[in-house]
This record gives C-alpha cells, structure tokens and sequence, in this order.
C-alpha cells in the first residue's frame, strides 16, 4: 500500500518524520519487529546429521553387519559396531556444530551497514539494526537494507533483477501511484536485496526482514541446496572407484575365509565386511569439514571473511594478485599536504581528519579569504560527512574527509544548499554537485586532473578568471612534481550557471569550467605491505597494481613497498595483443595506471586464459564483472555492497597482507588434507595387505571385525585431533600445490606407504607367529604418526612445538590399553600381551622409522637441485598451453 500513498501520509503512519527516529523509540520498534534479517527455518542439526550418516552406503554396511552380528548371537560384537556407528554421528554431529558456530560468527561479520538519520543525526549502523520508520540515506553501489518508500531521488536508477529478473536498471523517484501497480512498476519503492547502479536516495523503511518482498519469496521457496565444492566431488569420484574395490574385497575375503574353514560363514560375512570398511576413510567428510572450518576461521583472524568454501581450495593455488593501490597497499587514510591555487603553492599542516591545523605560505599563516573560494570548493564539492567518535572519522569517502577537514581547518564549515549531484564513475573520472548561493547556481567539480583539465577554458590565476591555455604548462610541471613526490592528486574547477534547469543537465555543468587548483594528499603506505611483498616474491606470485591514480605516484608507492618496476597507461595497454600484455606483466611491467574496470576485466580474462590461477581486488560498482571473472575476487571492507556481493572474500582490515594470509592458510589446508588422506588410506591398505599374506602364507587372520574398528576408533577420529595445527614453514608455503592432488603421485605415494607398514606388519605377525592382536594394532597406530613426521620432516617442521601431535599419540594409547583390560575387553576380544612381544613391537616401529629417515636423506639429496630452478619448471609446466 506505501506505493498508493504520499510521503507525508506514509511519514505519518509510521510516526517519523524527516529528523529520523529517536533512540528510544527505535529500542520500542526493534523488540517489536525483530532483526532486519531474512529468518529461514532452523534445521535439526542431530536429525539432519543422522539421515547424512544413513545415506552413507559404509555407514548402512555397518549396519547390515551389527544386525547380522545380533542374528548369529555375537551381541558383543554388534553392541561395539553399532557402538562405532553413534561414535562416528556423534563427532559428526559435534564438528558441524562447532562449524555451524564459527560460521555464524563470520555471517555476522559481514553484515551489511547502512546510513541512518536518528535524532537529526547522520550514523552508520548495522543493516540488521534498521526499523520501519528509519529514514535511509542511499548511493550509488549500496544494497537496498530494506523495503523503502522514496522520500527524494536525484537521478536514481536501481538494479531490481534479483527481484524481477530484468538487468536493465529501473528509474526511481519520489511519486504516488495506484493501489495495483505490480512490484516491477512500482517507481516510488526500493527493494530489499536490490542494488543502487547510479544517483542518490533518501526513503523510508516500511519493511524488514521476512515482511520485505524477498522476505516473502524466501518464506514460500525456502530451499538452499549445498553445493559441493571440487575438492569434494574429485573425492567422492575417489571414493566411488574405492567403493567398487571394497566389494570386490568383500566377496574375496568372504570367499577366502569361508571355503578355507578358517571362519564359520557368520564370522566371514561380519570379518569381510568390517575389512571392507576398513579401507575406505568413513569419517573424511568430518575430516573435510573440520580442515575447511578451522582454515575459514584463521583466515578470518587474519582480517579476511571468505564466502564460499571453494575458495578456501583456490586460495591455495592464487599465483598472480592483481591488487589496487589506494586502501589496500595504502592506509586510506587521506590527509592535504599542499595544493596549488592562484599560482601558489601552499602548505597543510596536521595529520589525519582532525580539523586541527593550518594553512601556510612562505611560513606564515594563511587567513581564510585569502583562499575563500579554493576553499569554499573543496568544502561543497563533497557528499560525505566527518563525525567526531572517539577520534575524528569520515562517513562516506576517504577524499572528501581530507577535503572536509581541509576547509574546517580554516574555519568554514557551513555548506551551501544541494541543488543535484553527478556521481563520479569511471569513464569521466570526476563528480559535480550543483549548489545555491543566494540566486546563484555554482557547480563544483573535481575529479583526475586531466579529465578536470580537459572540460577547463579558464582558470582563477591572479586573482581574476583568465584562458587557461597559456597556463596548461605550468599546471603540467605542477602535476608531474607533485607526482613524483608521490601525492595522489586531485584537481578542483567550478562554474556558474545561467539557470535550475542547467543544474539538471550534465553537459552543461561540465563544460568550460573555471580551473581553480590541484590538492595533494598523502596516503601512508600500511608498515606489513613490505613483507607481504617479499613472500609473494619467495613464493612466485606476482603482484601487479592496477590503479586509476597518477603513473608517478603508483610508480613511487611501489617503490616503497619493494616493487621496482615501470608502468603502463590503460590506454596504451588497449593497444597489446592479450598474449603480449601478459607477456610484459609477468615479466617486466607491474604498475597499470590510469586504469578503469573494464582494463581490470580484460586483464584477468587474458591471465585465466593462459591458466594462471588470479586474485583482483576491487571496492566500486564496476569492479563487480572482474570480481566476478577473477579465481579470487577480492572486496575491500567498506567497498560498494555491489562489490561485496560479487567477491569471493572480503578484507575485513583492507590490508594486502590480509590476502598473503589467506593464500597462505589456503596453501596449509591442501597440504594437511593431502597429507591426512595419505595416512588414513596407507593404514588401511596396510591392512588390507597383512591381511590377505597373512592368510595365504600362514593360514591365519589376526585382526577380527572388532579389531579393526577399534583402529579406525583409535587412530582416524584421534588423528582428525592434528588436522589444522600443523605448523606452516617457509618451505611448504613456497610449493605451489598440484591443480589435482589425487592424482598419480598421489597414488604412488599411497602405495608407497602402504607396502611399507603392510609388509613391516606382516613380518611382525611372521616372526611372533601367533601375536596378540593388541601388537599389532600398536604397531599401526605409531607407524601412522611415523608418516605424519615423514611429511613434516620434508618442510623442516618440528613436532615439538606441535602439542596435539603429542595429545593424539597419548589417546590413541589410552584408547588401545583401556580396550585391553577387563572388563571392556570381553567385548573387545583384546588382550594385553608379554611385555616381550610389545617391546618387539616398538622394535618394528623403531625400523619403520629408520626406512623412512632413509627415504627423507635420499629426497633431501634429490633436491639439492637449485630449488629456484625446479619450481620454475614447474611454474613453465603449469602455464604451457
């Protein structure tokens, strides 16, 4: 119905008005209509747990076998595998609620905010934390937070097609329209979850959360499906093809067990397929869930929040990061050093926003008239505000606070009344806002100073309005020195109008502007780049910068950071083949300057062509398609909602160092979950080997059913206690992983650890000739962290440091002598051994462990090739196409 009604009706039936809501009454309106969020319906988390652990084909061969077991009369036996089977949904259970936890917590980080006016005061606030009756000032690349009645709009156009479908943005303005108008039509209105393309709006909320249009589609679909990421579906083909085997291996050992009278045919059924079991890793989905929960939540200690679990994967094999300068590279924090106005350069003192300062010429302080209209320039050519909480902030763009604190250090801090705006964008690269001045119109413009310079006939010079075009030299050396002492520019020009309708009228408002002056401001480089910098160069990544700022102010930033490299201009790099500009970034060229989104789209296009793995950093409304295109799009934290929507990750801290980070945490995710599948699996092939010698050599099978799901007790779930603690070295996170690890060396590797503790296992169950099966079982569970040590020992990691390493070894021998003492080993049918026959086993153990001490000096040896040398043949293999 908001539609069909005026603003002042719609103002008065939700009790506001223009000065927005007071605090109290927004307390009243919050516990009334709850959180601005789209509540879905809250999953049983045990139940959905339960039917995942059914669907399991392993989990219902348990199953089959626990019944069976109870049918023949072996309740021990059944009683321990249905005992495994709550075992395996009970840390199932726990890890995903402990995911469900840490997840939570990253959705509330990256909320969306919103600007408010309560009180009569401009805030930023949680988007979560908005009621009917807010008054919402919006811009172009905001979210719409929430169903809105327009109250203005200045040539506001919206992207509706999460709504309606249609990409073509809608207008919008302030009018009333009839009662059955459809939502598409609906002019007045903005949507929740729409997005803002261009223009400005101030509204009402009259809708949140499950009230909003979404919020009712949600309400009657309701249905998100998980989709699985790569990682996942290239382990489940894996697990398929194991699947196949282990029935295959349960028809042989039943055969074999059976018609050799070893077992009686109930005993064969349950042995073979509890070994078939064995093979395959039943708790790796946990396992899955637990390396990406834990890799999520330290990459977002690290300052970053990434979206989507695939990226966690991509992380990990980023090789080119294509990053902008301002915010990222830059603190972002603008302050006025000097600008040059009427032939003059004048000097600003100060730092940060505070207005505390002066402005200063020939070391003496400057009154404000003498700058007036420099000033008066600055001050109205901005739409952000600077607020004072705990320090001075700005709400809105970075450059309009230095611009902002500029004009309050001189005193004026009244602005002129707002007649229209034109939006900065990146094709103009500058903005205008028309102002009133008594019966005057002005425009304020300010922007790059060549896209100023070009829509320039005057200049303000000797304190009159001259042509501009003997000066256009002077103003050059101007820009080029302020360049060079790595300013990031900015030029600002005015003109007066001749009436309201030219203020409406673009070409109007820029063309043949008077020139006033260039500004400019220092933006420190953040003190972690450097080092950032110098990993990504160890570990073969490139960094290029690809910024719309002066090329000798990105050429000078880069120097500080420790990138030496020349530049090239958009406009020059339009002029290169796709191969011939990746050629010059990878190998010479690292800055693009004076660069635009569409330079960034066509950038990343041509690396992912060529198969490199990309990173792009991006914060506007236009970045939106590169994000998108990128492997890892990258938003800054107070980057366009628009942006944030189209990034795989969001820099919580805007640091670059943040993104070195999380390539880093990526990197350590797919070594630990190589390096976990290798372990289980070779344990289990291990016993598949011991196993079947033992059988055909020497007549007997040592580990029973209950044995053997007392190692996957004792060592898989204890082992999951390491994944996401092993310690990162240098040396591991300078090995580019393998676009597929399961792959050939993969298998190799498996087989290669597999033989070794199967064939060691065998010989053991040869020498003692009838071993209790606790020396065995001891036996596998040290071998297996003997593996754990292999891999680390390769990357120069010392478990010392690694407590979990230490806790997991203890309770996995806890585990195996709380099963072999009475009375739990009547259901266990293990059984303490001579102390003899365990030393031989820590005999056996000691001689796993000098082979593969063996194994470590002969690779140690192998790769005294140069290491730069090897991975730069792996880098060419990987980029060959």
């Amino acid at each position: 119905m908001w539609h069909a009604l005026p603003i002042d009706k719609v103002l008065s039936m939700l009790h506001t008005n223009l000065n927005g809501l007071p605090e109290e009454e927004v307390k009243r309106r919050r516990v009334v209509y709850g959180p601005n969020k789209i509540e879905l319906k809250k999953k049983n988390l045990l139940l959905e747990t339960i039917k995942e652990q059914i669907k399991s084909p392993l989990i219902l061969l348990l199953i089959f076998s626990s019944v069976l077991a109870f049918y023949i009369g072996e309740y021990h036996e059944g009683i321990l595998i249905m005992f495994v089977i709550c075992l395996y949904t009970f840390f199932d259970f726990i890890q995903q609620y402990k995911s469900e936890k840490i997840l939570s917590i990253l959705k509330k980080e990256s909320e969306g905010e919103s600007i408010v006016r309560r009180d009569g005061k401009i805030k930023k606030i949680k988007a979560s934390d908005l009621v009917p009756g807010d008054i919402v000032i919006l811009k172009q690349g905001n979210k719409v937070p929430a169903d809105i009645r327009i109250i203005t709009a200045r040539n506001l156009y919206v992207d509706e097609s999460i709504l309606t479908g249609e990409s073509k943005p809608v207008k919008k303005e302030n009018t009333v329209l009839p009662e059955d108008t459809p939502i598409q039509e609906r002019k007045n209105m903005l949507f929740m979850g729409t997005f803002i393309v261009r223009g400005h709006a101030e509204g009402v909320v009259v809708a949140t959360g499950n009230d909003t249009e979404i919020g009712k589609i949600y309400g009657i679909v309701e249905t998100i499906e998980y989709k699985k990421t790569p990682l996942e579906k290239e382990i489940d083909k894996f697990g398929k093809l194991i699947t196949v085997l282990t029935v295959l291996i349960i028809v042989l050992i039943f055969t074999l067990a059976y018609f050799s009278k070893v077992l009686s045919i109930y005993d064969s059924i349950i042995f073979a397929i509890a070994l078939g079991v064995a093979v395959i890793p039943e708790g790796l989905p946990t396992i899955l869930t637990i390396i990406y929960t834990i890799g999520l939540y330290k990459i977002y200690k690290a300052g970053a929040l990434v979206k989507r679990l695939d990226s966690v994967e991509t992380l990990g094999s980023v090789d080119v990061i294509f990053t902008d300068k301002t915010g990222t590279l830059t603190l972002n924090q603008l302050t006025v050093r000097k600008f040059w106005f009427n032939n003059k350069v004048y000097y600003v003192t100060g730092s940060g926003y505070s207005p505390e300062g002066n402005i200063v010429h020939n070391d003496k302080p400057v009154v404000l008239s003498e700058v007036f209209l420099f000033i008066e320039a600055c001050l109205n050519s901005v739409e952000s505000e600077l607020i004072y909480d705990n320090g001075w902030k700005v709400i809105g763009d970075p450059l309009e606070g230095a611009l902002i604190s500029l004009a309050y250090k001189t005193g004026l801090k009244n602005r002129l009344e707002y007649i229209n705006v034109f939006e900065f964008d990146q094709v103009r690269k500058r903005m205008s806002v028309v102002v009133k001045k008594g019966d005057r119109y002005l425009a304020f413009v300010k922007g790059a100073p060549e896209k100023i310079l070009e829509i320039s006939k005057y200049i303000y010079i000797g304190d009159k309005v001259v042509g501009i075009s003997k000066y256009k030299k002077i103003i050059d050396s101007i820009i080029d020195k302020f360049a060079k002492e790595g300013y990031r520019l900015l030029a600002i020009g005015y003109k007066e109008l001749n009436n309201t309708n030219d203020a409406y009228n673009l070409d109007k408002v820029e063309k043949d502007i008077v020139f006033l002056g260039i500004i400019a401001m220092e933006d420190p480089i953040r003190e972690e780049v450097k080092d950032a910098i110098d990993f990504s160069k160890r570990a073969n990544i490139d960094v290029i910068i690809i910024t719309g700022d002066h090329p000798e102010t990105a050429k000078i930033v880069a120097k500080k950071i420790g990138i030496n490299s020349d530049y090239l201009l958009a406009k020059d790099i339009k002029k290169l083949s796709d191969e011939r500009l990746v050629d010059l970034l990878k190998n010479k060229v690292k800055i693009i300057a004076r660069a635009d989104p569409s330079d960034k789209y066509r950038i990343v296009k041509a690396f992912k062509n060529k198969g490199y793995y990309t990173a792009m950093t991006g914060d506007g409304v236009n970045d939106a398609a590169a994000l998108k295109l990128a492997d890892i799009g990258i938003s800054l934290a107070d980057a366009t909602d628009i942006a944030k929507e189209s990034a795989d990750m969001i820099l919580l801290n805007n640091s670059f160092k943040s993104i070195i980070e999380a390539i880093k945490e990526g990197r350590r995710i797919l070594y630990d979950l190589q390096t976990f599948l290798l372990i289980i699996l070779s344990t289990n092939i291990a016993l598949l080997i011991n196993t079947l010698l033992s059988f055909f050599t020497l007549h007997k099978i040592i580990l029973k059913a209950t044995h053997i799901l007392i190692i996957n007790l004792a060592l898989e779930t204890v082992n999951s206690m390491v994944v996401g603690t092993n310690e990162i070295s240098n040396k591991m996170l300078m090995k580019k992983p393998e676009k597929h690890f399961i792959n050939k060396s993969f298998v190799l590797e498996l087989i290669k650890h597999g033989l070794i503790l199967g064939v060691f296992s065998y010989f053991l169950i040869a020498f003692l000739k009838d071993p209790s099966p606790f020396t065995i079982i001891l036996y596998l569970a040290l071998s297996r962290y003997i593996i754990f040590i292999y891999y680390q020992k390769k990357f120069d990691i010392l478990f010392t440091k690694n407590k979990w390493f230490y806790v997991a070894i203890a309770i996995s021998l806890t585990i195996l002598l709380v099963s072999a003492i009475p009375p739990i080993n009547k259901y266990t049918h293990l059984y303490l051994p001579d102390v003899s026959e365990i030393l031989l086993s820590l005999v056996f153990v000691g001689l796993t462990y000098l082979v593969y001490l063996f194994l470590i000096y002969k690779e140690v040896k192998y790769q005294t090739v140069p290491e730069q040398h090897h991975q730069s043949a792996n880098s060419d293999r990987h980029h060959k196409i």
